[in-house]
């Protein structure tokens, strides 16, 4: 088996993400007598969120997330409410995962592979993920953990050297994700095999990342562990 250790990114890959922010979004913009587009919201959440993330000081990710909704409010003519920016924040754990997500882990567990989640979420929002996902992780690095998001360098540093206290090196991984920007594009950098997962296209990737693909290219997790049955056979 070569590829004996798979790494996820979770938001966008094994959670979904979008739909999560905006089923919230749509409820609270009701509330507020708000009229905008669901995914118009979700981008103008989205693009504050890249900007808090590239603070020189690192921010939390609730921290991040929190910020965000105060800026959309405001942008939307809505006061800003710390309590209710808060629970914005927590509600990560509650974001659905896609329908294959647990299945498909639960199949490449049962193969022997070690399961890695690297994630731009804070450690503890992204335990109700994992209840959602029916599953402990082998290895989890989170923002908190390495104190930076990615694209940046840290959680594939750590990543690397989590795999090699188990005698693994970068060969025997392959990088699952949904995200050109966050993670294909610096696991092609590092010259690992990867693996993008489509999903329902990708809005958010900045020009010039918005052309690049993994060493494979699938549509939906459980294509994932057809993919494997058929390169990597356990």
């Amino acid at each position: 088996m070569k590829y004996r250790a798979l790494s996820f990114d979770c938001y966008g890959t094994l959670i979904d993400w979008e739909r999560g922010i905006a089923e919230w979004l749509g409820a609270w913009a009701q509330r507020n007598g708000l009229d905008v587009p669901g995914e118009e919201l979700v981008r103008r959440l989205f693009d504050a969120q890249v900007v808090e993330q590239r603070h020189d000081t690192f921010l939390s990710y609730r921290s991040v997330l929190s910020r965000s909704l105060a800026c959309l409010s405001e942008s939307c003519g809505i006061p800003a409410d710390e309590g209710v920016c808060a629970r914005f924040a927590e509600s990560v754990g509650d974001w659905p995962a896609f329908d294959d997500s647990a299945r498909s882990l639960e199949a490449l567990a049962r193969q022997g592979r070690i399961l890695c989640v690297i994630s731009n979420v804070d450690r503890d929002l992204f335990a109700g993920s994992a209840a959602q996902l029916e599953r402990e992780f082998d290895i989890l690095i989170t923002a908190d953990d390495v104190k930076g998001y990615k694209p940046g360098p840290r959680h594939f540093d750590t990543l690397v050297a989590s795999l090699g206290e188990r005698g693994l090196g970068e060969d025997d991984l392959l990088h699952v994700a949904h995200s050109r920007f966050h993670d294909i594009v610096p696991a092609n950098a590092r010259g690992w095999t990867s693996c993008r997962v489509a999903r329902h296209g990708d809005k958010w990737a900045p020009e010039g990342a918005d052309v690049i693909e993994g060493t494979f290219s699938v549509v939906h997790m459980k294509d994932v562990v057809d993919l494997l049955d058929r390169i990597d056979p356990a």
